[in-house]
């Protein structure tokens, strides 16, 4: 049986050699600008259909393989056989999928491609069909889920609370072109968020098509660096410096944190590099809890000695010797 050749290529307007991601952005623009409920053109749920098709074939590598074994020498409508070797094996059942089938795809589509399941693919965005109360079919669109980047400074996390954003998305006109859209969102930060973490704002994500829910924003979570601390999962790292005279006989300092200056125990014959722990005053874990804070030591050498101080210096120098 022959059937007429169907040029995806042509359909989605990209070369042979396009790209998955060129596949993608081809297929998102016609199917917004031909879809029945954005488009009242009698040949819109046509084209519509066949941008479908041709997207369900090209952006599945192993279908697109498939496909391209039919060589590129064929016009669109030009009658076309199966080619010698391809077996029944290599197309799936073709329930569901002719004409009359649920998705309306060709038959040339039910002949090389058809199956009774169709699998979408990640970027798909879900387009439906059901039947309206007037017997209209009825079509929607879910939108699909941005991923973005949120950078939150340690006082940001510390703190809590929300923080504003602008957000600038794609969208698309009635006839399909893309436009720049902005928007100024309030994000909650919640306890126990770190590096990488991710804030999910339900619904700001891409626009659905007629009942088709919106996506979701996945906003990754990124400390930037600071001056003072060092981020250890919820725990914080501080490097101060104290006199010698401290090291050597013990003292209380002052430490600035975050939201606070602390007072801390400094013990006699502190040694560079020592740490200390201050519990509760790193990062949240969550509502009740934080993480801890180490403060490590180093040591302040004076380098301005007058030729007094390097004799008594040296008297002590003299008896600790070993």
């Amino acid at each position: 049986m022959a059937v007429k050749y169907e040029d995806y290529y042509k359909v989605l307007g990209i070369k042979r050699d396009a790209t998955q991601k060129e596949i993608q952005t081809a297929y998102r623009k016609l199917a917004r600008k031909y879809h029945p409920d954005v488009n009242k053109d009698a040949t819109a749920e046509a084209n519509f259909k066949k941008v479908n098709e041709a997207n369900e074939v090209l952006r599945d590598p192993e279908k697109r393989k498939m496909y391209d074994q039919l060589g590129a020498n064929w016009k669109d409508g030009q009658d076309v056989r199966p080619p010698s070797g391809w077996s029944q094996g290599e197309r799936r059942s073709a329930q569901g999928f002719s004409q009359t089938g649920a998705d309306g795809f060709s038959d040339f589509f039910d002949m090389f491609f058809g199956g009774s399941t169709r699998q979408r693919s990640p970027f798909e965005t879900s387009f439906g069909q059901r039947q309206g109360s007037n017997g209209r079919a009825e079509w929607s669109a879910a939108g699909e889920d941005i991923h973005s980047e949120l950078s939150l400074s340690i006082e940001d996390i510390f703190r809590g609370g929300s923080k504003k954003i602008l957000m600038t998305k794609t969208s698309y006109d009635n006839n399909g072109m893309p436009f720049e859209d902005k928007k100024e969102l309030e994000v909650k930060i919640p306890p126990g968020i770190t590096e990488g973490s991710k804030i999910r704002l339900k619904g700001q994500g891409e626009s659905g098509t007629g009942n088709g829910q919106p996506g979701d924003l996945l906003l990754k979570v990124k400390i930037l660096p600071d001056s003072r601390f060092q981020v250890r999962g919820h725990d914080l790292e501080l490097k101060i410096k104290i006199d010698l005279w401290d090291a050597l006989l013990g003292a209380t300092v002052d430490v600035k944190i975050i939201e606070d200056t602390i007072q801390m125990k400094i013990p006699q014959g502190t040694q560079p590099g020592q740490r200390f722990r201050v519990r509760g005053k790193g990062l949240r874990k969550n509502a009740d809890i934080n993480g801890d804070l180490y403060v490590i030591a180093g040591i302040d050498i004076p380098k301005d000695l007058d030729e007094e101080d390097k004799k008594e210096i040296e008297k002590i120098a003299a008896k600790h010797r070993r």
